[in-house]
């Protein structure tokens, strides 16, 4: 009797000490950097905290515009008189790698980008009900249509989107779209072909130098004065003229 009262106190203590612990205060952690924080509406937002936002948000405008003006610019670099000025590096696609570094693939997406963007707003609409692409991934795809279908594939891209940013898939798939309905059959890539360098081998230029050199001293006559003239300015076309 005395052996199992005994075992009876010793079980009762066992589940006192149990509620003992079960009632222990469980330390509380710090809290995780990846926490969720309070989201703050922008007009509630403090002066501070709203002009810090301002000044980056400029910062990634004038960036999203960036690509239109470096492709301009490479384009109008392209066309003036004839590759004028760039033909001291030899082609255009040496120049952009050479002044700018910028890759053959990427100088050309700039510059379609640029042409097709003023495609789009001929006379630089900037009323609020024309959207315009804001950036040159929104505008590859329209590359792959005729220039008189390229609005129109814009403009359904904008539809389509509503409310949200025109994504890159959105042009991508009306572009397809366009295809099927005008019966449209893709190009076929160009071949790859370089262009031709204006650059020219040494021997070359030393020989055009020999050749001015005895043209200079064999001119004679009233004409003298303005064949020299003619050869200094070859010469002057010349590498490290």
């Amino acid at each position: 009797m005395a052996f199992a009262l005994a075992r009876a106190n010793q079980r009762m203590a066992g589940q006192e000490i149990m509620k003992t612990k079960s009632k222990s205060i469980i330390p509380r952690l710090p809290d995780s950097p990846f926490a969720p924080v309070e989201v703050v509406d922008g007009e509630n937002l403090g002066a501070e905290d709203r002009s810090f936002l301002q000044e980056r948000e400029q910062i990634i405008e004038v960036g999203r515009r960036t690509f239109l003006e470096v492709g301009n610019a490479l384009v109008d670099i392209r066309d003036h008189r004839g590759g004028l000025l760039y033909k001291r590096y030899g082609t255009f696609d040496a120049y952009c790698k050479e002044r700018w570094d910028l890759g053959h693939s990427h100088a050309y997406r700039l510059m379609d980008a640029a042409e097709i963007y003023r495609s789009l707003s001929p006379r630089g609409d900037k009323s609020p009900e024309l959207i315009l692409p804001e950036t040159e991934k929104q505008l590859r795809p329209l590359k792959k249509l005729p220039a008189e279908l390229r609005l129109k594939a814009w403009q359904n891209a904008v539809k389509v989107a509503g409310p949200a940013p025109v994504a890159a898939r959105h042009v991508e798939k009306e572009v397809r779209n366009l295809f099927l309905e005008e019966g449209l059959t893709p190009a076929a890539k160009p071949k790859n072909t370089s262009q031709r360098s204006h650059r020219l081998a040494e021997h070359d230029v030393e020989k055009i130098r020999a050749l001015l050199a005895k043209i200079r001293k064999s001119v004679a006559g009233g004409a003298a004065k303005r064949i020299s003239d003619w050869v200094d300015e070859i010469a002057g076309l010349l590498p490290g003229s």
